[in-house]
C-alpha cells in the first residue's frame, strides 16, 4: 500500500513532465512564427535591409513582409520539415520566397517583378529578445525592390506605339534601382523580359529582344507621360504611355 502510495504521485509528475516538455519542443526553438530581421540583395538591386514577421498554424504561414519600399502581406504559405514557401503581394505584383528555416535563421531566395534575389534573416521565434524583433511601423504599401515609391518612373505602364500608320497597344512593367531599369513588356503575343534599361535623370533608354525581332525604346518622362521613340532595323516610329 506504501509502494503504491508514492508510485501513483510519480506517474503523475512523469506524465507532466512529459507533456511540458513536447509543448516546449513544439512551440520552442523549433517553431517558425516570429519575428526576422537581416537582408536581402540581387544584383539589380544591391543590398537592402529586409523583416519578416510569419505565425504558423497547422503548416499555414501568413504575416508580413517588410522592406525600405514598403510592408507586403504574405498571401500563401506553407511551412513543413524546415521548408518554406511563400507568395506575397507587393503593389498588384506576385513574389515568392524559397526558403530554409535552420538555427533561428531563414535563408533562401526571392523572386519579384523579373528580379531574383536572395535573404538572409536571424530571429528566433517567438521567444526572440525584443531587441531582435523590428520595431513596430505604420503599415504601407510595398512596391517592388528598388523600385521606391517615389520613384515616377516605377510601375505599370498602358503604352502604344505607332509605326507606318498602324497603332499597336503594349504594357510596361518598369522595376528601378538607381540607374538600372528592368521588368517586362507585354502584348498580345506574350511577355518578354527587358534585356537591358538604363536612366539619365528623366530619360530612359530600354532594349527589348523578342523571338521575332529586337527594338529600342527611347523616350523621356514629362507631365507624368512617357513618350518617344521605338527603332530597330525593320521599323521606326513612335511611343507614348501613361502610369496605370
Amino acid at each position: 500500500m506504501k509502494l503504491r502510495t508514492l508510485f501513483t504521485p510519480l506517474v503523475a509528475l512523469l506524465i507532466l513532465s512529459a507533456s511540458a516538455w513536447a509543448q516546449d519542443k513544439k512551440s520552442g526553438a523549433d517553431s517558425l512564427s516570429g519575428s526576422y530581421k537581416g537582408t536581402g540583395k540581387s544584383d539589380a538591386t544591391g543590398e537592402f535591409p529586409l523583416s519578416v514577421d510569419v505565425k504558423v498554424a497547422n503548416g499555414k504561414v501568413t504575416g508580413t513582409i517588410s522592406s525600405p519600399q514598403g510592408d507586403a502581406a504574405i498571401t500563401d504559405g506553407t511551412y513543413a520539415d524546415g521548408h518554406i514557401t511563400l507568395k506575397f503581394d507587393a503593389a498588384g505584383q506576385e513574389g515568392t520566397v524559397t526558403a530554409e528555416f535552420k538555427g533561428g535563421k531563414i535563408v533562401g531566395t526571392w523572386a519579384l517583378a523579373g528580379i531574383n534575389g536572395t535573404l538572409d534573416l536571424a530571429g528566433g521565434g517567438e521567444g526572440a529578445p525584443a531587441a531582435m524583433k523590428p520595431a513596430p511601423a505604420e503599415a504601407k504599401p510595398m512596391t517592388p525592390a528598388g523600385a521606391g515609391s517615389a520613384d515616377p518612373l516605377a510601375g505599370s505602364w498602358d503604352a502604344t506605339a505607332s509605326v507606318g500608320g498602324m497603332d499597336y497597344p503594349f504594357t510596361l512593367k518598369l522595376v528601378v534601382a538607381g540607374d538600372k531599369i528592368t521588368g517586362t513588356t507585354e502584348n498580345q503575343m506574350g511577355t518578354v523580359e527587358i534585356k537591358s534599361g538604363t536612366r539619365t535623370g528623366d530619360k530612359i533608354s530600354l532594349a527589348i529582344e523578342t523571338p521575332q525581332f529586337s527594338f529600342t525604346l527611347t523616350g523621356s518622362l514629362k507631365d507624368g507621360k512617357l513618350s518617344g521613340e521605338i527603332a530597330s532595323d525593320q521599323f521606326q516610329g513612335t511611343w507614348e504611355a501613361k502610369k496605370k
